[in-house]
């Protein structure tokens, strides 16, 4: 009969429903009403053959998460743990672990590693994002005024078609063994502070283009990758879920965007966390009220550098971001609809003698090129449509390819 009683899911009031999402969780000491989901949560793990996964810390996620409907909550907890086992995510923490004894086990500040996928770095330089500094002897986390976990990203600076390029299985694999890393971060910081940390994440967006959310409005590719981009942040809401504190948009370019991007991006109980800032507005204060500067990249009115900018390959002199990109001109009458693709996405590459893609210039909004570091350019400006398009067809240039 206790048995039984622990299988069932609890049946909580609705005043006690309304008093547990008011509760704070502290870990060594939950109330009763928390204690009792819990319960009822471990009682069904231990029913299954899958592995739990960081005990406590990861119910009590999942259960909040669900505003305490145990059932929704188990529901999708032994969902989540099927997904691990899929993605193979004890492997990963185990490897996360073992690389970084001293943080885990010993309690110290640095960590020995950060990067675990094969392509962890290169999916870096496509989607720009900083959660602990380099110093000597490891990472420093970042961290904001209350303790939480402080992630910058650059949505606006991604690199939406090399995401394509690189494999969008790919890439949502590294994403997934970094998100595994990150969580597992906030569950040893959870355990040393004693309540739930979560993260306070930057998105800046400037330089995003706004034509990425309408149909038809950005290239294949961009699109494409684009798409995989939402599509990991959904993913990610729905297997690590209350893990958010606040999420500063910063530079949004068009008003329109907003409703857009986050309900395209964050499941709707998390909606209420984003302070969302346009071009033009000023939100450097409103950030110091969560961040010390020290913790800060510069850009956001901190003492950080962070440029985000792709590394150079010692041997070649490219960036990584043009070897993943590197494209090559077609021939024939391929060559011709190639050229269209280039005015009509206002991007005009130069190719080196092998046909090689060399050089990379991206449309900006306002009809001006701007280089990839995204300075404007002071060699071309976007012409007039009907000159665009002649050159783009009819140039003057000798190629070997002939048409069909």
């Amino acid at each position: 009969l206790v048995l039984f009683a622990l299988m069932s899911p609890p049946s909580f009031s609705a005043a006690e429903l309304a008093d547990l999402q008011q509760q704070e969780i502290t870990l060594d000491k939950l109330s009763s009403l928390q204690q009792t989901a819990v319960d009822f949560m471990r009682t069904k793990l231990n029913d299954t053959d899958l592995l739990p996964c960081q005990a406590d810390v990861r119910l009590l996620r999942f259960l909040r998460a669900h505003q305490w409907n145990c059932t929704a909550a188990w529901g999708a907890y032994e969902e989540f743990l099927r997904f691990r086992k899929e993605h193979k995510l004890d492997s990963v923490a185990e490897s996360v672990l073992n690389s970084n004894r001293d943080f885990f086990r010993k309690g110290q500040e640095l960590l020995r590693k950060i990067h675990f996928h094969p392509l962890s770095e290169q999916t870096e330089i496509l989607y720009p994002r900083i959660l602990a500094q380099p110093i000597p002897g490891g990472y420093a986390l970042l961290y904001d005024r209350h303790g939480n976990l402080l992630v910058c990203e650059a949505p606006g600076r991604a690199d939406f078609a090399g995401i394509v390029h690189l494999g969008v299985d790919k890439y949502m694999e590294a994403l997934i063994w970094h998100t595994e890393m990150r969580v597992l971060l906030l569950d040893e910081l959870s355990r040393r502070q004693g309540r739930l940390v979560l993260t306070c994440t930057i998105s800046d967006m400037a330089g995003l283009k706004a034509s990425l959310l309408l149909p038809g409005g950005a290239s294949k590719t961009e699109q494409a990758g684009f798409k995989a981009w939402q599509d990991g942040s959904k993913v990610l809401s729905k297997n690590f879920p209350d893990t958010t504190y606040r999420n500063y948009m910063l530079s949004v370019p068009a008003a329109w965007l907003i409703d857009k991007l986050i309900s395209s991006t964050a499941p709707a109980r998390s909606r209420d966390k984003f302070r969302v800032y346009g071009v033009n507005d000023d939100y450097k204060q409103a950030i110091a009220s969560d961040v010390e500067a020290k913790q800060l990249p510069s850009q956001f009115g901190g003492d950080l550098e962070w440029g985000g900018d792709p590394p150079e390959d010692v041997e070649n002199g490219e960036s990584a971001r043009t070897q993943l990109r590197a494209r090559h001109k077609k021939k024939g009458m391929a060559r011709q609809f190639q050229r269209f693709g280039h005015w009509v996405t206002n991007d005009h590459p130069e190719y080196d003698g092998d046909g090689q893609r060399m050089e990379s210039e991206e449309g900006d909004q306002d009809g001006s090129l701007r280089d990839r570091d995204g300075s404007l350019s002071t060699t071309s400006k976007a012409a007039p449509w009907c000159k665009s398009l002649c050159a783009c067809l009819f140039s003057g240039r000798k190629e070997k390819d002939a048409l069909l």
